[in-house]
């Protein structure tokens, strides 16, 4: 009986690991920057069931504009922000593309840890 229960165990807590470890929109997770506004970090977090993505801004006399947002997975791939903004990874060169506004985008590269 205590063998049987110890291998229904194991087995809850390995399959319980690979499912975290393969999370859709993982991808997004981290810190990212951009060569187009470079005054702007991105740092995106998992919450819950949702992301939370928090925007800073440097400014040119030393302070800073931190602006937070919730953020969805609405599909594979993108991310929507407050319900405005999308955010798209992009898998080939592990970029992050905003859209801004139409026809009008950033791209942002993942900060090494």
């Amino acid at each position: 009986m205590k063998r049987t229960l110890l291998v229904i165990l194991s087995a809850g807590f390995i399959g319980t690991g690979a499912a975290f470890a393969d999370s859709p929109g993982d991808e997004f997770v981290g810190t990212w920057t951009s060569q187009q506004m470079v005054d702007t970090t991105l740092k995106i977090t998992r919450i819950g069931n949702g992301f939370a993505v928090q925007e800073s801004q440097q400014n040119t006399f030393g302070g800073a504009q931190v602006h937070g947002a919730a953020a969805q997975l609405v599909k594979p791939g993108m991310l929507h922000v407050n319900g405005s903004s999308v955010y798209q990874y992009e898998k080939d060169g592990g970029r992050l593309v905003i859209m801004i506004a139409p026809n009008t985008f950033a791209v942002f590269n993942r900060v090494a840890q």
